[in-house]
């Protein structure tokens, strides 16, 4: 039996965790034991070896680690991760700041991508601007350690205006309605999670625009997400 609080193909990485769950459950059940980035790799084995699907691992390692990462992916499947700590006053900040907004569709992440990959040849320079912007945010928080909610905001803005730019099928005329609504308040910045092409917005703004936006737009499916910190876990057995 499985259960979810959200339906499928929403851009919130649900196929991983399911994934990253049900591997950590059968070695379980054989009496191994993994660490959580270990269960995050076998995931990925499963989905990108196993099925072949045209993804990358971030899905299921966030799903497994839990709370906030920093994820540095290399080309020798060296995996580096780096904690946002849960306990800042920007992990609490940025909670308290965000609100999903559900387009009303769902869509195949796997012929989204498939689009992406088509034309990266031409369009690769926004996956660059994309990259630089995360490498940005490392910056301010780990090192510098000045990276403020409203930054945080602006640059997720940026990365959507590049991610746009990655294939067609990303910005519809359904996700784009719903996009209208959000930029009538004055958030920070919002994106399309996920592949595109539907699934949810992420909008990021002061707390009183967040519980002003939430009051009126009652037609729209919206709510605050809870961080989870702990990543997968079993609960008995």
């Amino acid at each position: 039996v499985t259960q979810s609080d959200l339906p499928s193909s929403s851009g919130l990485g649900s196929s991983s965790a399911f994934c990253v769950s049900l591997a950590s459950c059968m070695h379980r059940l054989k009496g191994v034991d993994l660490s959580k980035p270990e269960t995050a790799e076998n995931a990925c084995q499963i989905e990108i070896h196993g099925l072949g699907k045209p993804i990358g691992k971030q899905d299921q390692y966030a799903a497994a680690i839990g709370g906030i990462n920093s994820f540095r992916f290399s080309k020798n499947n060296l995996v580096t991760i780096q904690a946002f700590p849960c306990r800042s006053p920007f992990f609490q900040n940025l909670q308290n700041s965000s609100v999903l907004v559900w387009t009303g569709k769902t869509r195949n992440a796997d012929r989204s991508l498939a689009d992406v990959k088509k034309h990266l040849g031409i369009r690769s320079q926004y996956l660059k601007k994309i990259y630089d912007l995360a490498n940005l945010v490392n910056k301010k928080f780990f090192v510098e350690k000045n990276l403020s909610i409203d930054e945080f905001g602006q640059i997720i803005a940026e990365s959507w205006r590049y991610k746009m730019e990655l294939s067609d099928s990303i910005n519809d005329e359904t996700v784009r309605n719903k996009e209208e609504v959000i930029t009538r308040y004055p958030f920070f910045g919002h994106k399309l999670l996920g592949a595109g092409g539907g699934g949810f917005f992420l909008a990021i703004g002061p707390i009183d625009v967040v519980r002003d936006f939430i009051d009126r737009e009652r037609e729209l499916i919206c709510f605050q997400p809870t961080f989870d910190t702990e990543g997968v876990r079993l609960m008995s057995g």
